[in-house]
């Protein structure tokens, strides 16, 4: 039997508990994972956001030439431009439309529109006074996606500066700042994609007067409200739990049986035989420095009164150091002789099949006098 074979099983018989727990937690863990990928609930929840609908809005304004100059001709109509003429081309006006896009749905849309004027604080924006004029209103049933419901208005910017005028000379002075601009109101209600749906939207298109000319600017919003939507999805085992979870399983059923048969066989403790040979090994190792193997010549140690039999190598290698001698291994039998003049130290190391080097001889000290 070799050394490592000694020493393997000397490693398992003193750590056998920790072996045992260790080949069970692998076991274990095998089935826990091997149970979790092919059995149970593999689906997941995932959730995302889905659009319900996407409101659009438009103002579309123009003015129409009221009179005569040297460029444009009476009665010639200027739409969605930058800036107007406030002495040939008073009075703005135009429409606001709304709609909607999504998958379906009929809305009933109410719309209207007024003119604002108001004084508004300049540091804190806190609005200082308002007037209010309804300029048109209208109802929309059953909209569809993609068509449109629409409201007129119409301003006479003229008529609109005199006014502004009027009121802040009234107040006696400007305390801020004056805005005016035309708000649309959008109330709708109904189904849309299968959910309720109620909302109200103001948009606005502001009126800012020149020297001379005034401009529309239109200021619009968007309404895009979600649905959160949940799918369950089927989930399978990744590679590391289909495959690592049965080989996981696999070893620890390797590694049981592998303890129980060799409990049975009883390889898992060693005999005193077999201690004493490992540490023999390891002392011989160790010593190997002081022992010489040679063959000894005929008759040399051959008598047993005059030997001394040593119980362990390291006692033999002390003799030999203090009688200043060799450790003599004897090729033929294995025994480890020390010569002196005197007598003969022997050492009987064991052998793998449970003798020692030299039976014949006694095992017993003798001392010659």
């Amino acid at each position: 039997m070799t050394d490592t074979t000694l020493r393997l099983r000397r490693l398992v018989a003193d750590n056998l508990a920790v072996i045992a727990l260790a080949v069970l937690l692998v076991t274990g863990a095998g089935v826990v994972v091997t149970y979790g990928a092919y059995t149970g609930d593999r689906t997941t929840t995932e959730s995302s956001e889905t659009t319900l609908y996407e409101t659009e809005s438009a103002f579309a304004h123009g003015a129409t030439v009221a009179r005569e100059n040297e460029v444009f001709p009476l009665g010639t109509r200027l739409s969605d431009r930058s800036q107007y003429y406030t002495r040939i081309a008073p009075v703005a006006d135009g429409n606001y439309s709304f709609g909607y896009r999504a998958e379906s749905g009929r809305l009933d849309v109410d719309l209207s529109a007024t003119l604002v004027v108001r004084g508004v604080a300049t540091e804190s924006s806190e609005v200082l006074w308002t007037q209010r004029r309804p300029l048109d209103a209208g109802s929309t049933t059953g909209l569809s996606p993609g068509e449109t419901a629409t409201v007129d208005y119409r301003v006479n910017v003229t008529r609109l500066t005199d006014r502004t005028t009027a009121i802040t000379e009234s107040l006696g002075g400007t305390a801020g700042e004056v805005q005016t601009f035309v708000r649309v109101q959008s109330r709708f209600d109904g189904m849309v994609a299968g959910s309720r749906v109620e909302q109200t939207t103001t948009d606005r298109l502001a009126i800012s007067t020149g020297s001379g000319t005034y401009s529309l600017t239109p200021n619009t919003t968007t309404t895009a409200p979600t649905i959160e939507e949940t799918v369950e999805i089927e989930d399978p085992p990744g590679p590391l739990r289909a495959i690592g979870g049965p080989l996981l399983l696999a070893a620890g059923l390797i590694g049981v049986s592998a303890l129980a048969f060799a409990r049975v066989r009883g390889k898992l403790s060693l005999s005193s035989h077999e201690r004493d040979l490992l540490a023999y090994r390891a002392a011989r190792d160790e010593y190997d420095d002081w022992i010489t193997i040679g063959t000894l010549p005929a008759g040399v140690g051959d008598t047993p009164g005059e030997h001394v039999v040593v119980d362990e190598l390291e006692g033999l290698v002390d003799v030999a150091i203090d009688t200043d001698g060799r450790v003599i291994e004897n090729a033929a039998t294995g025994q480890l002789l020390v010569e002196t003049p005197r007598r003969t130290y022997r050492y009987d190391p064991p052998t793998a099949d449970g003798g020692t080097g030299d039976e014949p001889l006694e095992p017993a000290i003798r001392r010659i006098d």
